[in-house]
């Protein structure tokens, strides 16, 4: 259920019906999606992000390093919401 309530906010996010269709990107509202499946999926997620950033400085590529990694991420730690997590990364890389 927490999936499909994630993937509706992402979508909600993404595509706004009092903005036209035209939202943002939805990683920080993916982010905060994933924050109940665990504190440790979203520090590796953090950390991924912090150190992408400070190698390159495009926090845009942190992003999408992050959420490229966020299925691998959530199956080593709480393999049941793998297939939701790959779905909300699939949405963010294609809407980047």
């Amino acid at each position: 259920m927490l999936g499909i309530i994630a993937i509706f906010a992402c979508l909600g996010h993404i595509f706004p019906l009092y903005f036209g269709f035209k939202g943002g990107k939805a990683v920080a509202t993916a982010f905060g999606a994933m924050l109940p499946i665990g504190l440790d999926l979203a520090g590796l997620l953090v950390l991924s992000w912090v150190v992408v950033v400070f190698l390159t400085g495009y926090s845009s590529l942190g992003a999408l390093v992050a959420v490229s990694l966020a299925p691998l991420f959530t199956f080593l730690i709480k393999p049941l919401y793998t297939v939701p997590v790959a779905m909300l990364s699939l949405l963010i890389i294609l809407r980047h």
